[in-house]
């Protein structure tokens, strides 16, 4: 793997360190700590940025590194997927107003922002929800649903089921008592029957 420092790739390609350090920061190209992968940040400034690979400029000799470790290589691994940094000249209009526009109200440039936009974004959500960053709320809902129904049919029961009982109470204090219990056991049982549940997706 080859690389280089952020100073000598932005020499490389004719920018400045102010400019490589910010696309490191977003995304536009590929980090391995503090050093450019070179050969991957090249590909990826070819396909996603709009002017495509800057003009390299200057070839000085980039950095040959050993073989990773084995805690960098798990790092790199489990790293979330690179997502396309959409790259927004600065006569675009923001993208929030861009998003309210008809296709036909947009420049081609536009377009082609509003598309890079909605790709980074779409690969982040499906790297959250494959990490568990994010979950989808369907699911969640009618997992909920199905509690508060059994909840429901536990405390209506009560006053069938406990009428007899309460009946026989001869104080307040006893029929306060009585409830406290029935409430108790009720709630037990709910906690118990939890694991009948069907359990959410993955």
């Amino acid at each position: 793997m080859n690389t280089m420092t952020r100073a000598q790739y932005a020499r490389r390609i004719g920018k400045s360190r102010a400019t490589i350090t910010e696309w490191a920061q977003t995304g536009r190209i590929v980090m391995h700590g503090d050093f450019v992968d070179v050969a991957a940040s090249d590909a990826k400034l070819r396909t996603y940025r709009s002017g495509g690979m800057p003009k390299v400029v200057n070839s000085a000799p980039s950095v040959k590194r050993g073989r990773p470790t084995a805690a960098a290589a798990k790092a790199r691994a489990d790293a979330p997927p690179p997502v396309p940094a959409p790259v927004k000249n600065e006569s675009l209009r923001p993208v929030e107003e861009l998003l309210s526009l008809a296709p036909g109200e947009m420049s081609l440039a536009e377009a082609r922002y509003v598309k890079e936009v909605y790709l980074g974004k779409l690969a982040q959500l499906e790297y959250d929800l494959k990490t568990g960053l994010a979950v989808e709320v369907e699911p969640i809902r009618e997992r909920i649903g199905e509690e508060y129904s059994i909840v429901r049919a536990k405390l209506l029961a009560v006053p069938s089921e406990q009428a007899s009982r309460i009946h026989r109470c001869r104080s307040v204090a006893e029929i306060e008592d009585t409830l406290h219990g029935i409430i108790s056991r009720i709630l037990d049982e709910l906690k118990a029957d939890k694991v009948a549940l069907p359990a959410l997706p993955a």
